[in-house]
């Protein structure tokens, strides 16, 4: 049996939990195992195997499922897990959790050649981003519990994750990237001590944000990442998955600056971003990259990890810049 077959077999005994009896026109759609079909009313749909069949993980998705719903009823755009013939939107295969989802239809989000459609396109996801912010933070208190995930710009969190990467530097660029570390952690650690915190996406790179032929948002996925933390994590998260550092990312550095303001007008232009974020958010956005560079050397992934750290160098290069068009976004809005 080949590999394609082998795999056709076991995602088959996988739909069959929602009674599916026939696979048909199965396709990859990412690295990992996430996998588009047609369903037997001719629909599309998308199958993703999301981990181990542990109490914790179950847990955790049954909460990211409550919160899919609670966006749901504030129109956000997200699409519902489809529950399977006992009405679990989870199901437990060979030890894995899958999940299936409709497929959401949209148009392939790639770098636009026209800077002026890029730009409305930018300034529509930073108002998506906005309003899915305004829906989370009335997601009910009493719901969220000591299982739900956290994502702090902590002062332990940032020290940690600095000092995780110097292990696998070499002389020259542990010689490089000290001075910044030793410049750049102590201004964030002063930056995000008082950042408030609410339920965030906590996984919004450009390529989990789904657009139609309008250039709106159709669709966030991959919605199983919710936590609390500060939203201009959310915020500086998207920001890099732009740049060309980030596996999904297109944008060359200098271009980059460009499409950061209108995405901010975006979501400026919903929500309001007090003081103490306006300070930090230059600071956020440098520390996405700061914050998986160990993570992806100590996880065998040193091209990303090397990549992760150009961005890092990158944006430390140019911290004045982004901290002057942040500036001036806010600026523009409080006229």
């Amino acid at each position: 049996m080949s590999t394609n077959e082998h795999i056709k077999e076991q995602l088959s005994e996988v739909v069959s939990h929602w009674g599916i009896k026939t696979l048909n026109g199965i396709e990859k759609v990412w690295e990992t195992d996430v996998y588009s079909l047609n369903l037997p009313n001719g629909h599309k749909a998308v199958l993703k195997k999301i981990g181990a069949a542990n109490e914790d993980n179950i847990r955790r998705h049954t909460f990211c499922h409550e919160v899919i719903k609670h966006l749901c009823v504030y129109k956000i755009p997200v699409a519902l897990p489809i529950p399977d013939k006992e009405g679990n939107t989870v199901v437990i295969h060979d030890d894995h959790l899958y999940m299936l989802m409709p497929y959401v239809q949209h148009k392939k989000n790639t770098g636009e050649n026209d800077p002026s459609e890029f730009s409305r396109r930018m300034f529509n996801t930073g108002k998506s981003f906005a309003l899915m912010h305004k829906a989370l933070v009335c997601y009910p208190e009493d719901k969220i519990n000591e299982h739900v995930w956290r994502a702090p710009l902590s002062e332990e969190m940032i020290n940690y994750r600095s000092s995780q990467m110097l292990p696998y530097l070499d002389g020259v660029d542990r010689i490089r990237v000290e001075p910044i570390l030793n410049d750049l952690v102590p201004r964030m650690n002063e930056a995000f001590r008082e950042l408030s915190e609410q339920l965030i996406h906590r996984d919004c790179h450009y390529a989990n944000i789904l657009l139609n032929d309008n250039d709106e948002v159709a669709a966030f996925i991959d919605n199983d990442h919710f936590s609390i933390g500060p939203r201009i994590l959310d915020v500086g998260y998207f920001l890099n998955s732009l740049l060309k550092f980030h596996p999904e990312g297109f944008l060359e550095p200098k271009e980059w600056l460009e499409f950061v303001s209108p995405f901010l007008k975006g979501y400026i232009s919903h929500i309001s971003l007090n003081k103490i974020e306006k300070n930090a958010l230059h600071l956020a956005t440098i520390s996405i990259p700061l914050q998986f560079v160990g993570w992806c050397f100590e996880t065998g992934r040193t091209e990303l990890g090397r990549s992760m750290l150009s961005a890092m160098e990158w944006m430390y290069l140019h911290i004045d810049e982004i901290r002057l068009c942040v500036e001036d976004v806010t600026k523009t809005k409080e006229r």
